[in-house]
């Protein structure tokens, strides 16, 4: 016959625990995790300028996509990888690496992750939502700037939200929370084309209703609701730092791209001057 044992504890006694704070631990921790992901993005960041300023369109002969134009081919493209990691989260054994690559955490951040989470989704709702942005705008978007310009402004922005979503909630202590998908990236499309794009009206796709406010004014608004709706808290599912990041980058590259031109012609007039002037002075002496 079996019996249980009984084991006696002694006394019940009360313990007091004293926790100290020590903010330098704190503040280590905190730089343990952003630190790795900060040095990826502006790698990432580097990469993407180096690729826009040397993208060299390939020949038709020799395009994969024949038949579809560059902007169509390169939006299908995403559209298809982004399709794929949505088909991956429904089979249990990729769990695993996409929980650890393609997804950013706060809590155990991975470098790699603020690039992977760009191309994640795990409902077909978020999908469906970033995919029709990126069929429109993106595709109005890149018949403006480019393949070149157009990729590296979604990879960085993508990219730079994700590292702004895990600055934020690092430093506020919110490390349960998670983020994926492409909404990052597309914002900064958006941005990169209000802010290159010259027109007085905006037309709602699949529509020939226009309204009279022009790109950059839609934009504005977008960047304060996004805002408001941050500050309100009524969409908590909602990673708006994420959001915020992307229209950060996409206003930049959109600007480096309209004005770049011109502070590289404004250079290289100066650079004439000068020399016509050392030959000037060269003369006279």
């Amino acid at each position: 016959m079996l019996q249980a044992a009984r084991i006696d504890f002694g006394p019940a006694q009360s313990t007091s625990v004293q926790i100290c704070y020590d903010p330098f631990n704190v503040y280590h921790l905190q730089f343990q995790r952003l630190w790795p992901t900060t040095l990826f993005t502006l790698a990432v960041i580097s990469l993407c300028a180096w690729y826009a300023s040397t993208y060299v369109p390939p020949e038709h002969a020799v395009r994969f996509m024949k038949d579809y134009t560059p902007s169509l081919a390169t939006a299908l493209t995403i559209f298809s990888i982004n399709f794929g990691f949505w088909l991956m989260w429904a089979w249990p054994r990729a769990w695993p690496l996409m929980n650890k690559y393609m997804t950013m955490t706060p809590a155990y951040p991975r470098a790699f992750a603020a690039l992977g989470n760009v191309f994640s989704h795990q409902s077909i709702k978020h999908l469906a939502v970033n995919m029709m942005y990126l069929m429109t705008i993106g595709v109005w978007c890149h018949d403006t700037v480019g393949r070149g310009t157009f990729l590296a402004t979604y990879i960085a922005a993508g990219t730079f939200g994700s590292l702004s979503s895990l600055w934020y909630y690092t430093l506020t202590r919110n490390l349960t929370s998670s983020s994926i998908g492409a909404s990052g990236a597309m914002l900064g499309i958006l941005s990169l084309w209000c802010i290159t794009e010259n027109r007085d009206r905006l037309t709602i796709p699949f529509t020939s209703i226009s309204i009279p406010i022009s790109p950059r004014m839609f934009l504005c608004i977008a960047i304060i609701g996004e805002i408001f709706m941050m500050r309100a808290g009524k969409t908590p599912t909602v990673d708006h730092v994420s959001h915020l990041g992307g229209y950060a980058a996409g206003i930049v590259s959109g600007l480096v791209w309209k004005y770049g031109d011109r502070w590289k012609n404004k250079e290289r007039s100066q650079d004439v001057m000068e020399r016509i002037e050392e030959k000037v002075d060269g003369e006279k002496r």
